[in-house]
């Protein structure tokens, strides 16, 4: 597996699945990647690591809140990002020990249109 101490932006920098038993799919993932993982944080949110290293997060989806994998991208700035779009679904927020070391900001990929997004403020 590659390192990676930083993202530039348009490019993916983070994964996580939101799922209704997070302890069976830590089981799963843990087994099928060799996943271990660290948590409970703030809304039963887990991370998972490969030889120490956060490669994704794995949590509990609040009700109401679909299931699935989410996607995020890093920016260089989030309120650029928001105004090309012209809404925001997620706030932006900064995420990981690694990003807020560097105090990058992270949008979450929601829905589709990320690439029409990304040409809007010049990242694609």
């Amino acid at each position: 597996m590659s390192e990676r101490d930083s993202y530039p932006p348009g490019v993916p920098c983070w994964i996580d699945n939101l799922v209704p038993d997070p302890a069976r799919a830590m089981t799963f993932y843990g087994e099928l990647f060799g996943w271990e993982f660290d948590g409970p944080g703030p809304g039963d949110y887990y991370v998972a690591r490969v030889r120490g290293r956060d490669v994704a997060g794995l949590g509990q989806a609040p009700s109401g809140v679909s299931v699935g994998w989410n996607t995020y991208v890093s920016v260089a700035s989030a309120d650029e990002v928001a105004r090309a779009a012209g809404r925001v679904i997620v706030e932006p927020f900064v995420g990981g020990a690694q990003e807020r070391e560097r105090g990058r900001e992270l949008i979450g990929r929601l829905g589709h249109g990320i690439e029409e997004l990304l040409s809007g403020v010049g990242m694609n």
